[in-house]
């Protein structure tokens, strides 16, 4: 039994995309072959072409799925975006450190809810109060516990209190995001222009 290039491909495209009952339907209905038979075939013909090699050869060029220009979009936003909060972390930084700066260093006490604690602290004779904008489980403070604060000598409402988690917690968390937004979004990208 003769069996030509082109019904060779398509028995070939069906095994590739995995529907064996519809190549051996297929051979069943053009070479007139009982069940039997035709399965014999199609594995004969599975075994003689490696089906994975030429899902690569064929598939791979061919019939490969092409990346859409919504794709390179979307990795283009995902890395725009983590540009952006990494800037946002940038500016963060160069605020604090500009507050340190023209700032005076005073000690103050915790007090309050520990979890979201409330800093108490004296400058220029006058007694402030600044709630904590992090909050942590479990407490990162102790009641009573001395920090130094940075205060504002314009603006003694303005401070920044010089401990890890409230200067550094927020920074570090929206670089994180930053940093995953960008490799997602690399990633997307490159994927896209394969």
């Amino acid at each position: 039994m003769a069996v030509s290039q082109i019904q060779k491909d398509e028995i070939k495209r069906l095994l590739v995309e995995g529907k064996k009952i519809e190549a051996i339907k297929y051979i069943r209905s053009n070479f007139n072959l009982d069940l039997k038979e035709a399965k014999t075939l199609a594995d004969h013909i599975e075994v003689e072409y490696d089906i994975h090699d030429y899902e690569r050869a064929t598939i791979g060029n061919s019939q490969k799925r092409k990346p859409t220009n919504a794709t390179r979009t979307i990795g283009k936003v995902f890395m725009s975006l983590g540009l952006l909060i990494f800037f946002i972390a940038i500016f963060i930084y160069f605020q604090q450190a500009k507050l340190s700066e023209k700032s005076i260093m005073v000690i103050g006490t915790v007090e309050g809810n520990l979890a979201q604690p409330t800093f108490k602290y004296e400058f220029n004779g006058n007694t402030y109060r600044y709630l904590s904008s992090v909050t942590s489980n479990p407490p990162s403070y102790y009641l009573g516990e001395e920090v130094e604060i940075f205060v504002d000598t314009e603006n003694p409402e303005n401070i920044l209190v010089n401990t890890i988690l409230d200067r550094w917690f927020f920074i570090l968390f929206i670089s994180g995001f930053a940093s995953l937004f960008s490799v997602v979004g690399f990633t997307i990208y490159k994927i896209s222009n394969r």
